[in-house]
């Protein structure tokens, strides 16, 4: 359903909404500074006028909202907000959701404060949030609704498959150009990245062009007779260059070959039964017309019973080939819908559209200040723990939901730091290993993974008792009934339900565990010597295993990290080895696959760290408190830093330009602008920090280990 823009493109609109901004600002108190001392009468006739205007969805100028909401916010706050809730709810009309997105939409009243010390556009997220809950649990009810028909098992035996997923593929052959591939081993990043994007997008939209038509009215031929079809757009450029960024960062060169869908089209079925036909046709077609429609790829959305998110259909890739230009090939996309999935879809997809504007507002109205840090719990001075001694391992939060997960030697527990209380504890065998708790979001479930025996995962569903069900969370986040809206009394702790579909159990010990921050794979090292990719949507089946040529050493410090899109894992050598381990999954050649980093600068090597989560950098650091900064791609140290205490760093987490680090000897968080290796935070604490956690969202930052207060969790603003 779309997806989030180039970071170009967000961030010269984030430039323009800035200075709009600030020009509006002006005009604002300008104006109505003028019309209060003048004429009072003429600034509450403007309101009357705005509040008309969305009471009847009709055109208005925007300087007169602003001027309506110097005069009256909370007034202004009601109107907008009722006209919002109008407009997004079912059935949406067009003409109200065209004038919604042209008139209201673009307006600077979304960056906005209200009373109540909240934006606008959070009020809107929330009207947004409220009313795709509702679209979301319809599209549920069809799934379970089709589970209890005759021919469930049918579509059920349609596996995923996939033949071709690239468009260099020998059997496509797009992007082999000369122009295109010399500069395949290019040192100069700038000029890969224009290839890759601007150039080989170019070339494939320029093919899409050619051969749209021609494959429309083919599949129309196939599959007309079965199903409603439609024609799809063209893929937009600039949306082909937003999958490359989000989606196809670590793929291999050229990534602009991982995009299969610049041309597309869908075919729509009243019943399962006419689906299955269309699906069985277009299957045959494959066996008739060898030379023109191939099998690519098979992604049949109906087999993952786990996930909670609505929307569901099956994708059928195809290499297809002109018969009025046989040399040209390219990989196309059918998607195979119900009607009932159809309507609840374009629903959905407008507000989506809106939803997925969350993060421009943040950007719009975020402070270019330095990131201020606020004491959100003191679990050693606020909390009350069934587990009284004296260390802690990791303690993460969940931004979400509020929660903080605590592992010590022998409990797993949960406290809800708004209410400082402790609402879930588990037993924890002291033969497991340490640092293994982790929050995680499956289908847009959430989930708190930890490891309670030596050779045992353990999975908690997070189920709310107000609701009666699952805590689910789409791309922009719905809540049950608005938090924010809830008093304490209202609010009902959420429980951890053990979920067996996801336990892991193996023969041995599991040393180490991580997982992507897709939480598609999880990574175990098994016996300290045993490294093992498992996917999450059947985690009985090891996919990679791996036997490392360097036994792991015992340590209370995290040891590893798997990259964001799981492509790397980063192993550290630790106590009196100077060198660390890179390993590649994705490398062709096993010898390739791991990789030995000798660092001449570092005595030890704990903690290693992703920047930003991304693969281009990763930083390590020793007992005497250095820091080594090192490029994947040139396999060579770029930096190195020096703490002035020369304490052992511990723990290391980054995200968003930032890098967190943590101390044993002096006790110290301290947390670094990666932009330029700035250290602008630096607090010491009464425990030894031998962990430490940074939410991927940049809220929180978790710092735990031994003796004193044991955790302290810090809101980062």
């Amino acid at each position: 359903m779309g997806g989030v823009e180039s970071r170009q493109k967000l961030g010269e609109r984030v430039t323009a909404a800035r200075k709009k901004l600030q020009e509006d600002s002006k005009m604002q108190s300008e104006l109505t500074t003028a019309l209060r001392a003048n004429s009072s009468s003429t600034l509450n006739f403007v309101l009357d006028r705005m509040e008309a205007a969305f009471d009847r969805f009709s055109p208005f100028l925007e300087r007169s909202l602003l001027v309506a909401w110097s005069a009256d916010s909370e007034r202004c706050k009601g109107f907008a907000l009722k006209a919002c809730k109008k407009v997004l709810s079912a059935p949406i009309k067009q003409s109200e959701y065209d004038w919604f997105k042209q008139y209201v939409m673009p307006s600077s009243i979304w960056m906005q404060k209200t009373k109540d010390d909240r934006f606008m556009y959070e009020e809107l997220m929330t009207v947004v949030k409220k009313q795709s809950l509702d679209i979301v649990q319809t599209m549920d009810s069809v799934f379970n609704h089709l589970q209890t028909h005759p021919k469930w098992q049918q579509l059920m035996a349609i596996e995923h498959r996939t033949v071709v997923d690239r468009q260099d593929h020998k059997q496509v052959g797009l992007l082999k150009d000369d122009g295109i591939q010399r500069i395949a081993d290019e040192k100069d990043d700038e000029l890969r990245l224009f290839v890759d994007s601007d150039l080989a997008i170019t070339d494939l939209a320029t093919t899409a062009q050619a051969i749209d038509h021609e494959f429309q009215t083919y599949i129309e031929s196939v599959m007309g007779h079965y199903g409603t079809f439609r024609t799809g757009p063209l893929k937009k450029v600039e949306r082909c260059l937003s999958k490359l960024e989000n989606d196809y960062a670590d793929c291999a060169y050229p990534k602009s070959a991982k995009l299969l869908d610049l041309v597309r089209c869908s075919v729509t079925f009243n019943t399962l039964e006419q689906l299955l036909l269309g699906y069985d046709a277009l299957m045959a077609d494959f066996d008739r017309s060898q030379n023109y429609i191939k099998l690519a790829r098979v992604k049949n959305g109906f087999l993952d019973k786990t996930y909670d998110g609505g929307y569901r259909d099956v994708k059928v890739n195809v290499i297809f080939q002109s018969a009025i230009n046989p040399q040209i090939k390219m990989i196309c996309e059918v998607q195979l819908v119900l009607s009932q999935y159809l309507l609840e879809k374009k629903r959905i997809h407008k507000l989506y559209n809106i939803a997925r504007e969350e993060m421009y507002f943040q950007m719009v109205v975020k402070s270019d200040d330095k990131l201020q840090l606020k004491e959100a719990l003191n679990a050693g001075k606020q909390v009350v723990l069934s587990y009284d001694k004296k260390f802690m391992y990791k303690c993460a939060m969940e931004s979400d939901m509020h929660l903080l997960a605590m592992e010590s030697r022998d409990m797993c527990a949960v406290v809800d730091i708004k209410q400082k209380k402790e609402i879930f504890t588990a037993p924890k065998n002291r033969s497991a290993s340490k640092h293994t708790v982790h929050w995680l979001r499956i289908k847009e479930q959430k989930y708190l993974a930890v490891q309670l025996k030596q050779n045992e995962i353990t999975m908690f569903k997070v189920v709310t008792e107000r609701s009666g069900g699952t805590l689910n969370f789409l791309p922009f986040k719905i809540a049950k009934k608005d938090a924010s809206r809830s008093s304490d009394k209202e609010k009902a702790n959420p429980k951890f339900v053990e979920d067996s579909t996801y336990k892991i159990t193996v023969d041995g010990k599991i040393s180490h565990i991580d997982f992507d921050h897709t939480f598609e794979h999880v990574l175990l090292v098994i016996d300290d010597e045993i490294l093992q990719i498992r996917q999450m949507s059947n985690v009985q089946k090891v996919q990679t295993n791996i036997k490392l040529r360097e036994k792991m050493g015992h340590t209370s410090y995290r040891s590893i990290q798997l990259s964001a899109n799981g492509r790397f894992c980063a192993l550290a050598g630790g106590l009196r080895k100077s060198h660390f381990w890179i390993i590649d999954f994705e490398a062709q050649n096993p010898d390739e696959q791991q990789q030995d980093f000798q660092s001449e600068y570092l005595m030890d090597t704990f903690a290693p760290c992703f920047i930003n989560s991304d693969t281009q950098f990763i930083s390590v650091c020793d007992g005497e408190g250095r820091m080594e900064i090192w490029d994947l791609k040139t396999k060579k140290s770029v930096k190195t830093l020096q703490i002035e205490t020369k304490a052992t760093i511990s723990s290391s987490a980054s995200t968003h330009n930032v890098l967190a680090i943590g101390s044993v000897d002096d006790k110290t968080l301290r947390l670094y602008d990666v932009r330029s290796w700035e250290c602008f935070y630096s607090k010491d604490f009464n425990f030894d920090g031998n962990s430490l956690d940074l939410t991927n969202d940049l809220k929180y930052v978790t710092f735990s280990g031994e003796g004193g207060d044991r955790c302290v969790v810090l809101k980062i603003q």
